[in-house]
């Protein structure tokens, strides 16, 4: 063949465990008589496997192609050995020749062995036949991938370079041979804290290798993802302050504490981390979280927030619960519901928007805050050993601790809200810390143990005034009975629990049933219909009554009744019997009109 120049096309592949890394590209480099000398990594137990063109530009056949040699060096550049790799393939060739102008496809195949192997920089050599005539030309050899410094075994992949300068490190724990890599072996057998935080990590890649690790930290990285399903041992994670979207925990069942602060977690998978006991997950982005397989779960903050619902019911064993709301009105949680927590100790779900909160059940709880909400009542009869309650900015109406009696003293704090009646005759008002209801309107008189006391109270010089009230607000032992005018019907729509005198404003649900047959389109209730079939619509009136309003209509081309263009006239109404019966409610009636038209209807309020 004539001379020319063949570029090959080497793709390297060594394997570490399972998976298979591409750890060289398409680089080119010369070949001449005193051979190619590259370094790059390779490992007790893997191989290479290496494809470039000779071509014979000489004057007479080659029959010895080409030698392979390795040489250890230690790191001053002097030799220490040789003989490192094993290699085979159709590099020696005693069957033909390559003559003059031909060219042949070199493949060799070299592997780390145990018996040959030698600590140190190695180097592979690759010459031109020692023996063979000719002049071997090659220009596109690619780089070989050869052995660097490594004493135990396969290693773990760990392609952030901060990340692995930290196990490689002395003070990890981890290195304990002292090389420039992790083996697999010593991930394995390391079984303690490890604490990679603070050091600009960005890929956490060679984790999964750490199967026995109980306790981990990677906080304050740049980390977007993390899979932990093969640290199955963990039993401690902070990944907080990170910029992770999702977080999988379903594969950590032995998992105890969670720290995921300060990311940006729109999903966070704790089914199956049974042994869950406490989780930290403030400031993220999640809207809900299953915690129905969580049953030892016991802390849970999820402040700052966009919740829309949480369900606490499968918790039994729960002591403090933190879901503050991020820059209310933004939150959307609307109702909680903690009747199932009887160990609930600390509550705070300010800055939402819960119109309910049930602490019915929850017989431990000490401390709630629940201020910048929607609540306009608050049910506290089950919480005996309640200290102190913080629900300013609400719309609560009544206000009863008198079953609060934690000798411990009490804290009240229920400014800026719509109380008419508060009652703190526990018994213990002389253990109070402080009692702050200022802002409150439709408030007067104040139920308390000794009147007199609280005024003295009031007059105390301790600064802050431990006692803020609104100037029309008075303190009795026996507050009159309110009277408050509303609607005193527990059936009417707008029915006012305090309500003492009714006001004849209460309102009613009401539906109304018509049957029409017409010829052409009519207009009802805001909407022109044209189509046989039934309809409805409910209007809601500003009391909160709903009427709701039922058509069957009928349209036909045949018709006799039209009421767009209705000129009939009515003749008179009739009950079932055919008397003619004024208008009734709740009673079906016949309307009979001068054209024969007979119209049945029932209007139900």
């Amino acid at each position: 063949m004539n001379n020319r120049m063949i570029t090959c096309v080497f793709v390297l592949i060594f394997t570490i465990g399972s998976s298979p890394v591409i750890a060289q590209g398409y680089n080119t480099l010369s070949f001449g008589a005193s051979g190619v000398q590259h370094e790059d990594t390779l490992y007790f137990g893997d191989s290479i496997h290496v494809s470039f063109w000779l071509v014979n530009q000489g004057t007479t056949p080659i029959y010895d192609f080409v030698s392979i040699l390795s040489y250890t060096y230690d790191i001053t550049g002097t030799q220490i050995g040789w003989g490192t790799l094993n290699a085979w393939g159709n590099y020696y060739n005693t069957d033909s020749s390559l003559t003059v102008g031909d060219s042949i496809l070199i493949n060799i195949t070299a592997s780390v062995t145990l018996f040959s192997y030698v600590l140190g920089d190695n180097i592979i050599e690759i010459f031109p036949g020692m023996n063979g005539l000719g002049n071997v030309v090659d220009t596109s050899l690619t780089p070989i991938h050869i052995l660097t410094s490594n004493t135990g075994g396969p290693i773990v992949y760990i392609p952030d370079a901060n990340f692995k300068a930290l196990l490689v490190s002395p003070w990890s724990g981890v290195n304990t041979n002292g090389d420039s890599e992790i083996q697999v072996s010593e991930a394995t057998a390391y079984t303690y804290n490890l604490n990679v935080g603070l050091s600009n990590i960005s890929d956490l890649t060679g984790i999964e290798a750490f199967v026995n690790l109980t306790e981990f930290s990677c906080y304050g990285n740049q980390l977007t993802n993390i899979d932990l399903s093969q640290n199955t041992a963990l039993t401690d994670l902070n990944c907080q302050d990170n910029q992770l979207t999702s977080l999988d925990l379903s594969q950590n069942s032995v998992l105890n504490i969670l720290y995921c602060d300060n990311n940006l977690l729109t999903s966070l998978n704790l089914n199956g981390a049974t042994a869950l006991g406490a989780v930290w997950a403030d400031n993220n982005q999640l809207t809900s979280l299953d915690l129905s397989t969580n049953v030892s779960l016991e802390v849970l903050e999820l402040n700052l927030n966009k919740l829309t619902s949480l369900d606490v019911s499968q918790n039994p064993v729960l002591n403090r619960l933190e879901c503050e709301g991020q820059n209310w009105p933004n939150s959307q949680l609307t109702s909680l519901d903690l009747s199932q927590n009887p160990n609930l100790q600390y509550v705070n779900c300010g800055q939402n928007q819960l119109t309910s909160l049930n602490l019915n059940g929850a017989v431990s709880l000490e401390t709630l805050y629940c201020h910048e909400n929607q609540l306009t009542s608050l049910d506290l009869s089950t919480n005996t050993i309640l200290a102190s309650l913080w629900c300013p900015f609400n719309q609560i109406t009544s206000l009863d601790l008198t079953q609060n009696i934690n000798h411990l003293g009490f804290t009240l704090a229920c400014w800026d809200n719509a109380l008419i009646n508060l009652d703190i005759r526990n018994g213990l008002n002389h253990t109070w810390g402080s009692m702050k209801c200022f802002d409150n309107p439709n408030l007067t008189c104040i139920n308390v143990d000794d009147s007199v006391f609280m005024y003295n109270w009031m007059a105390s010089p301790i600064q802050p005034p431990q006692v803020q009230i609104d100037p029309q607000h008075y303190f009795s032992n026996n507050c009159p009975p309110l009277i408050v005018s509303g609607c005193t019907d527990t059936l009417a729509c707008n029915y006012y629990s305090l309500a003492t005198i009714d006001d004849g404003t209460c309102g009613y649900n009401s539906s109304s049933y018509d049957t029409l047959s017409v010829t052409g389109s009519i207009f009802w209730n805001g909407m022109t219909l044209a189509v046989s079939g039934d309809y409805s619509q409910t209007i809601t009136n500003s009391v909160g009554c709903d009427s709701i309003a039922n058509l069957n209509l009928t349209v036909s081309t045949t018709g006799i009744f039209d009421i767009a263009n209705n000129k009939s006239s009515l003749v008179k109404i009739t009950n079932m019997l055919g008397q003619e019966t004024p208008y009734r409610k709740n009673t079906p009636l016949f309307y009979i009109y001068d054209d024969g038209t007979v119209e049945k209807r029932l209007i139900i309020e």
